[in-house]
């Protein structure tokens, strides 16, 4: 199961199912000879739904799946159809306070894990690169999707009372907001911090007015930064990406290269590709019949991979010693 593409891709040649053939292929396994494989690929997490719930009728052994989100629907399907399955996927799981997001629901047993970290928000010294591309920075604004697990219950209920009482459109702030952790980075590089509950792409498109249009040659006040949850809300990301265009307010993304090309300033991610690689292994195990039953594994993926969008940062009047100055935190520059 694997999601995150701006467009339809064939399932076979999203990021996700080439790296687990490619690591599965490193461990000498020919897919038709050793072992059988279907996948799906979709943003919609209904689709995914469908889909697990046929592979279950028609017969499969083991699980793989790319994203927390997907690893969720796993867990509700396998528990509502009263099945138990071997699963390997990789996710992220952000620490709030003492919360570890999702990681108690998906990590059951006989399932391994392969831990992603969310680079740009891992470490304060890489959320700092926002400071140093945006030096007049005042503010980040966060949409969170309310239809994945990484919309924890908590958060969920203060979602759910703030729309409520605030009507769909608005921004959560201060105490209110769902990641107490992203509020406290974004006060260490001495910016305010918003929340959105995304519930739809016109919800979104709405709440997005109410960050100030800029001109190219005024300073950047306010950046958007973006996860991957937002592809679980149809039309959302490109929502994101025509409202930077209109209005010169930058856009960042985490982990999903595809979108400095498509107009995000910058991506900071753990390649997917080379992670479904690294949790291969742990297939290889099952069909070698070295799987311990009951076992509960995780490991960190640590592989990262930032990219740049120069090109887009000239465009929207970024000053170039701004660029120069953070290029070097970069493996990638584009344009």
């Amino acid at each position: 199961m694997s999601s995150y593409t701006l467009d339809p891709v064939d399932a076979l040649r999203a990021p996700t199912v080439v790296g687990l053939i490619d690591g599965l292929s490193r461990c000498g396994r020919k897919q038709g000879r050793d072992y059988g494989l279907v996948a799906v690929h979709s943003n919609a997490l209904e689709d995914l739904e469908a889909a697990l719930q046929r592979w279950l009728r028609d017969g499969v052994d083991l699980l793989f799946s790319g994203g927390t989100p997907a690893c969720a629907v796993i867990r509700k399907v396998l528990a509502d159809s009263g099945q138990h399955k071997p699963v390997v996927y990789y996710g992220a799981h952000p620490i709030d306070g003492k919360h570890e997001v999702a990681l108690e629901d998906c990590l059951r047993p006989d399932t391994v894990c392969v831990r992603i970290e969310l680079p740009l928000t891992y470490t304060p010294r890489n959320f700092s690169i926002l400071r140093r591309l945006f030096p007049e920075l005042r503010k980040v604004h966060i949409p969170f999707a309310r239809n994945t697990a990484f919309c924890h219950r908590e958060m969920a209920e203060r979602y759910d009372r703030f729309v409520a009482a605030h009507g769909p459109h608005g921004w959560l702030q201060g105490d209110e907001v769902g990641f107490a952790s992203l509020r406290d980075l974004s006060w260490i590089i001495d910016a305010d911090y918003a929340e959105h509950p995304l519930r739809s792409a016109a919800g979104l498109r709405e709440a997005l007015r109410a960050i100030p249009a800029r001109s190219p040659a005024e300073p950047v006040h306010h950046v958007i930064v973006a996860f991957n949850d937002t592809y679980h809300v149809a039309g959302a990301p490109r929502v994101l990406l025509d409202r930077s265009r209109q209005s010169n307010v930058p856009v960042v993304w985490v982990n999903n290269p595809t979108m400095p090309p498509a107009g995000a300033v910058a991506d900071f991610c753990n390649p997917f590709m080379r992670v479904a690689q690294h949790a291969a292994r742990y297939v290889e195990e099952f069909l070698a019949g070295r799987w311990e039953e009951g076992r509960q594994t995780l490991e960190w993926s640590h592989d990262t991979h930032f990219s740049m969008n120069r090109a887009r940062l000239i465009e929207l009047g970024v000053p170039g010693k701004n660029i120069e100055g953070a290029a070097r935190f970069f493996h990638e520059i584009l344009g």
